[in-house]
C-alpha cells in the first residue's frame, strides 16, 4: 500500500531508540530511502515491500499504551492548570523589550552572556560529577535553560522578548518541535521553557548560530574560564547576531553577483525563457483552442526573462515588478516574506523564485520552504562570495516555473525526479568544502 514495513524500535516509555549503524548498513539505507521515495520496492531497512500473502487481520478493539502517554498528559495538566486560560502572548508591549541569552557548555563548565539596552551580563560555572557525566546535548540545553528560569524568578522576562543563542542544532529543533523522540530528559527540559514562557508572558525564540561564531564571540571561552574575546573584551555583542542584515548587503554586493551569474547560461541565454502571450484575436481554424488558431502567439513576449533582485520596498508590490524573484532577505524578516513568497507563487506560477539566506532563524522558514524547492542546497562559508568570516552558510533555494514537461513530477514540478536529486548531490559535494578541487579558501 505505498507504506514503509519497519518502524524504528522504541523503549517501553514510547521513545525512540537510537541505532548505530557500521558504513554498509548506512549506504543500504540510503538506497534503500532513495528506492522508496521514487517508487521503487525497498522500505528504509532495505526490506521489499509488499508480499504476496494476503493478511486479512482485524485491528484490535483496545490497545496499549506506552507510559510516556502518562508523562505526556501530565505535562498537558500543568501546561493547562488554572481556572482561566493560559494565554499566548503574539507581541510584546513597548520598545526596547528584547533580551538576548548566548550560551555554550563544554565537557566540564558552562557559560552564558546575557546583554539588551542596559549593558551586558554573565556566568560561568563547572558542572557537578553527576551532571559532566551527561551527554552534550542535555547539557547545552540545561546550562541555557537554568539561566533562562532564573530571569523568570527574577522578573526580567515580564512580557519580554528574549532570543536564545546556541551553538547545538538538536537544542533548537527540540525546543520548536516540542518535545524529543529519543530523550526523556530533553522533553522536560522543553516543558520546563514553555511553563516559564507561560508564567512570564514572555516570548522565546531559540537560533541556532555556527560554533565558530559562538567562539568569535567569546561565549564559548567563558566555560573554560577565558574573559579576553569577543563580548567579553568589550566589543559590540550585536555585532555577533546579524539576524537584521540579509546575505547580499553582509557580503558587500557578491552573493547577488554570484547568482546573477549562473542565471545565464555559457552562451548568455537565462534559464527561465519568456513565454509566449496568447491574443485574443482568433483566426481560421483556431475554435479548438488550439495553439494555431491564436495569430501572433510566438511574437509577443509575456514575461521578463531577467532575474529581479527585490528590495524591501519591491516586497509588498510583486505585482508591479516584471521578471523573476531573486529573494535575499534578513532572516529576521523571514516569516513575512513566506506570506508574500505563497501569495506570488500562486498568483504567478510561471514566475521562478531564487532564495538566498544565511541558515539563521530556520524554523521561521525552512520547513515551508523547502516544501516548494525544486533544487535546494547550502554553500558554506570560505567560497569567494562568502567567506570564512559569515560563519553559517548560505542556504540556496530554487522554486522553478510550474510547466507542463514529461519527466515532471505531477507533471508540473521538477523536485522530486531523480535527475533532479542529482543534481542537488553533486551541488552540496562542490559547496561543502570550497578549499577542494584547487580552489583558494577565502577567510574574509
Amino acid at each position: 500500500d505505498g507504506y514503509r514495513i519497519k518502524k524504528p524500535p522504541n523503549d517501553e516509555d514510547g521513545y525512540r531508540i537510537k541505532k548505530h549503524l557500521n558504513l554498509q548498513d548506512e549506504v543500504k539505507l540510503k538506497e534503500a530511502d532513495k528506492a522508496f521515495g521514487n517508487g521503487g520496492g525497498g522500505d528504509l531497512d532495505g526490506y521489499e515491500r509488499g508480499s504476496s500473502e494476503e493478511v486479512n487481520e482485524e485491528p484490535p478493539e483496545m490497545v496499549k499504551a506506552a507510559r510516556r502517554l502518562k508523562v505526556d498528559l501530565a505535562a498537558l495538566a500543568e501546561l493547562t492548570a488554572g481556572e482561566e486560560p493560559a494565554l499566548q502572548v503574539c507581541r510584546v508591549k513597548g520598545a526596547l523589550s528584547a533580551v538576548y541569552l548566548m550560551g555554550d557548555a563544554s565537557g566540564k563548565g558552562f557559560g552564558s552572556g546575557i546583554w539588551d539596552a542596559d549593558g551586558l551580563a554573565y556566568a560561568a560555572g563547572i558542572w557537578d560529577t553527576d551532571c559532566s557525566n551527561e551527554s552534550s546535548n542535555w547539557r547545552e540545553a540545561e546550562n541555557l535553560t537554568k539561566r533562562i528560569e532564573e530571569m523568570g524568578l527574577e522578573g526580567r522576562l515580564d512580557n519580554m522578548e528574549l532570543f536564545v543563542f546556541t551553538d547545538n542544532s538538536t537544542y533548537e529543533g527540540t525546543f520548536h518541535k516540542g518535545y524529543s523522540k529519543t530523550s526523556k530528559k530533553l522533553t522536560a527540559i522543553i516543558l520546563r521553557m514553555r511553563k516559564v514562557e507561560r508564567k512570564t508572558g514572555c516570548i522565546l525564540h531559540v537560533i541556532h548560530i555556527a560554533g565558530t561564531r559562538m567562539k568569535a564571540a567569546g561565549v564559548d571561552g567563558l566555560s573554560r574560564c577565558d574573559f579576553m574575546e569577543g563580548i567579553m573584551a568589550g566589543k559590540n555583542p550585536w555585532s555577533y547576531v546579524p539576524l537584521n542584515e540579509d546575505a547580499d548587503t553582509r557580503s558587500e554586493g557578491r552573493v547577488a553577483d554570484w547568482v546573477k551569474q549562473w542565471w545565464h547560461d555559457d552562451e548568455g541565454k537565462p534559464w527561465c525563457l519568456p513565454r509566449p502571450k496568447a491574443t485574443d484575436e482568433v483566426v481560421d481554424g483556431g475554435e479548438g483552442g488550439s495553439e494555431a488558431g491564436y495569430e501572433g502567439r510566438e511574437e509577443i513576449v509575456w514575461e521578463s526573462s531577467r532575474l529581479v533582485h527585490l528590495e524591501k520596498e519591491d516586497w509588498f508590490r510583486l505585482h508591479e515588478v516584471p521578471g523573476h524573484r531573486l529573494w535575499i532577505p534578513p532572516p529576521a524578516a523571514m516569516s513575512t516574506v513566506m506570506e508574500l513568497f505563497a501569495e506570488d507563487h500562486l498568483v504567478n506560477p510561471h514566475l521562478a523564485h531564487v532564495f538566498v539566506i544565511p541558515r539563521l532563524m530556520t524554523h521561521m522558514w525552512r520547513k515551508h520552504l523547502f516544501k516548494d524547492a525544486d533544487l535546494k542546497f547550502y554553500v558554506q562559508a570560505g567560497a569567494p562570495f562568502w567567506p570564512r568570516s559569515m560563519h553559517e552558510p548560505l542556504t540556496v533555494v530554487v522554486v522553478f516555473p510550474l510547466a507542463h514537461v514529461d519527466d515532471y513530477r505531477g507533471p508540473w514540478t521538477v523536485r522530486g525526479r531523480p535527475h533532479t536529486e542529482k543534481v542537488i548531490e553533486q551541488l552540496d559535494l562542490k559547496f561543502k568544502r570550497p578549499e577542494q578541487g584547487g580552489r583558494r579558501e577565502f577567510l574574509d
